[in-house]
């Protein structure tokens, strides 16, 4: 996720960042996937979240200039 709410974010190096709140992700996972963990790699921590069916969700706490939401699965 990239938060690009900064005026100048299209205008080379931005000198400041306007941080984002909490951000609900919600995706539809493919048959068969089940989700073991999400991590937070800009943020360096794991979050909670939660499988309805074939749906994954979780909150990013927030966004300060990027965050990448690594999810690790398995299949069975």
């Amino acid at each position: 996720m990239i938060n690009y709410t900064n005026p100048n974010a299209h205008h080379g190096w931005m000198n400041s960042v306007y941080p984002l709140g909490r951000q609900a992700v919600t995706m539809k996972l493919p048959v068969g996937v089940k989700v073991r963990s999400v991590e937070l790699l800009r943020a360096e921590s794991n979050v909670p979240f939660r499988v309805d069916g074939d749906v994954l969700r979780f909150t990013i706490p927030q966004v300060e200039d990027y965050e990448v939401a690594a999810i690790s699965t398995s299949r069975g």
